[in-house]
């Protein structure tokens, strides 16, 4: 065995190990450290156990949250801003058990993170002990990729493939189990470069036949969705409109920002079908683009658009109408050059039920500028209308669970320090804990949350529905943000004029500002 000082290790490249030929051997957890130094994983988001420790033994890039699922969120928006995968790591079966909500919305989201837990050791396993349990089983059906080591040497292949399945289109998480048992063993590394390929599109023959079809509709429509903010495809999005001259529409609860507010943007679609329907029927073509069909109350009708869609997106297999699979910067890139213009065409507007309009307008107003991530659920609607407007400018999650926007806040604010959390009261106090990890890793991020007391999208919905819930006391709720945000270290404040927005956002540390609200029932369904 050839000794070698970690030092040396590190200063060696790969093309160099190739060159000398050297035979290292390694302790697993090395291997697992100098992946993810070699790979630009950082940090590890994560809240360890005892399992995990042994993989751990080297890593020195790790940010803690003080709950598992935290970590998960973290991991999701960062990837989401950054635009390469980034790496968790759980605690065992109750870290994974803990995390699942995350984990679903990571895949909803079409994150590239990947997931790692430590697992018990093997030569006990029979024995059913704390913390073991089928990993693999638990999370297959919400990743790409699962798989638990087998052999210390084969690490570097395993988070290989995680890696770049995590980052071939459509994005989403990957899973790796790690005994503790092979976290000690030695071993000399099977290295191989690691590459991603994010671009996938189709042949120009088949953009002919979509822009002749698009060409000849009297009167076409563009949808575009979150995979514009994903490929980085907001000026061909632009270029593209602009070159046919039609109404462009933002797909349902966009994850992100879609398109610039130029003339051309109509509205964002609402989730429900009979709302798309009549927007939609003056249309005898409608090109969706990087976009999806987010469904969310029955209404009672099927979508009457169906044969006259035609859909771009690397997320194919569950879409109506007719589907090529292509990332959209590709698409529209070539798609362009056979645009021909149409006579504009100015549609009617559908009235948008939005809440808290001149309030969120106002926080506008004064952060512009500002990377907003939206978890304020009955405000969304405003939130998207003054902020999502451009590259990495909105992000909010498709997944269903709250707390997201809590973690989703601090992590984007490592990659980009303006950037400010609206969040809903109810969904704030889901994931508190984040505050912590901001305030110990010196993360300036700035939270305002509307409160009013109360879960408003579900008695809005109790009330047009007829459940008549509206009022019970299981849907209204009142607490001190204020106390439990100092409590996490960061500094807090409560609304009275604009000056505190000024506040908001000037200065290097987490920032709560409480803004309360009035508790009516909106008009949301």
């Amino acid at each position: 065995m050839t000794i070698f000082y970690m030092n040396d290790i590190y200063s060696l490249s790969q093309k160099e190990y190739e060159i000398k030929n050297i035979s290292i051997d390694m302790k697993a957890s090395q291997i697992f450290s100098e992946f993810l130094k070699r790979n630009g994983l950082h940090p590890l988001f994560g809240n360890p156990g005892t399992t995990e420790i042994p993989m751990l033994s080297y890593v020195d890039d790790y940010m803690l949250t003080l709950h598992d699922s935290i970590s998960v969120a973290m991991a999701d928006a960062y990837a989401q801003y950054t635009g390469r995968p980034s790496i968790v790591n759980l605690h065992s079966l109750p870290g994974i058990s803990n995390s699942m909500a995350f984990i679903i919305s990571a895949m909803k989201n079409n994150s590239p993170v990947i997931v790692t837990a430590g697992q018990q050791d093997r030569r006990h396993l029979y024995y059913d002990p704390l913390l073991s349990g089928d990993q693999i089983s638990l999370v297959s059906n919400y990743v790409k990729y699962a798989y638990e080591v087998r052999r210390p040497e084969e690490i570097p292949l395993a988070m290989k493939r995680a890696y770049e399945i995590s980052m071939t289109p459509p994005f989403g998480p990957t899973f790796i189990s790690f005994p503790m048992d092979v976290m000690d063993e030695e071993a000399d590394p099977i290295w191989s470069s690691v590459k991603a390929h994010p671009v996938v599109s189709i042949g120009d023959d088949e953009i002919r036949e979509i822009m002749d079809r698009v060409n000849s509709a009297e009167r076409a429509a563009i949808v575009f969705g979150s995979e514009i903010d994903m490929y980085g495809a907001m000026e061909e999005a632009r270029k593209f409109a602009h070159a046919l001259n039609v109404p462009v529409y933002v797909e349902p609860w966009a994850q992100s920002s879609s398109y610039y507010k130029d003339d051309l943007y109509v509205q964002d679609l609402p989730s429900a079908f009979s709302a798309m329907n009549r927007i939609l029927k003056p249309y005898d073509l409608i090109i969706f683009v990087g976009s999806d069909i987010f469904v969310y109350p029955y209404t009672g009708e099927d979508p009457s658009f169906m044969d006259r869609s035609i859909f771009i997106s690397t997320r194919s297999g569950h879409y109506i109408g007719e589907t090529y699979v292509s990332d959209p910067k590709s698409f529209l890139s070539m798609a362009v050059k056979y645009a021909k213009k149409k006579k504009k065409f100015v549609p009617d507007v559908l009235n948008e039920k939005l809440v808290y309009e001149d309030i969120i307008a106002t926080i506008h107003g004064h952060l512009k500028g500002y990377t907003v991530v939206d978890e304020a659920v009955t405000a969304s609607g405003s939130v998207r209308k003054f902020f999502a407007d451009g590259p990495k400018t909105y992000y909010t999650s498709r997944g269903g669970p709250l707390g997201w926007g809590d973690a989703a806040t601090v992590s984007v604010a490592i990659a980009n320090r303006k950037t400010v959390g609206i969040i809903g009261d109810g969904a704030f106090m889901y994931t508190p804990q984040s505050l912590w990890t901001a305030f110990r890793y010196h993360i300036p991020a700035k939270f305002i949350v509307l409160r009013n007391n109360g879960y408003n999208i579900l008695r809005s919905y109790s009330r047009t529905f007829g459940y008549g819930v509206e009022n019970r006391d299981f849907l209204r709720f009142n607490f001190s943000i204020e106390k439990t945000a100092e409590g996490f270290g960061a500094e807090v404040r409560n609304y009275s004029d604009e000056r505190d927005l000024e506040w908001i956002s000037n200065g290097d540390v987490p920032k709560v500002l409480v803004l309360d609200v009035d508790n009516e029932i909106p008009d949301l369904f």
